[in-house]
């Protein structure tokens, strides 16, 4: 015989998918509307390549420090 999910369950699973679609539906929709041509012809600016280089570093150094700091805290 099949137990009933407990609502706490069900509950947290509904808002799990909610916060799920909240992070994806804006990715799929920069992707779905996105002018590929145009980001292509971008990227192959000098530039770009720098910038890119640069939010790379950033991005590293700062999940860097939220590691060091956040994970003792949590």
């Amino acid at each position: 015989m099949m137990q009933r999910p407990r609502p706490t369950i069900l509950i947290f699973g509904a808002i799990g998918g909610l916060l799920l679609l909240n992070l994806v539906l804006p990715i799929a929709n920069l992707l779905i509307h996105a002018d590929w041509p145009r980001w292509i012809v971008s990227l192959r600016d000098p530039r770009a390549g720098d910038a890119l280089r640069i939010s790379a570093l950033t991005s590293t150094i700062s999940v860097a420090i939220m590691t060091l700091f956040g994970v003792p805290l949590g």
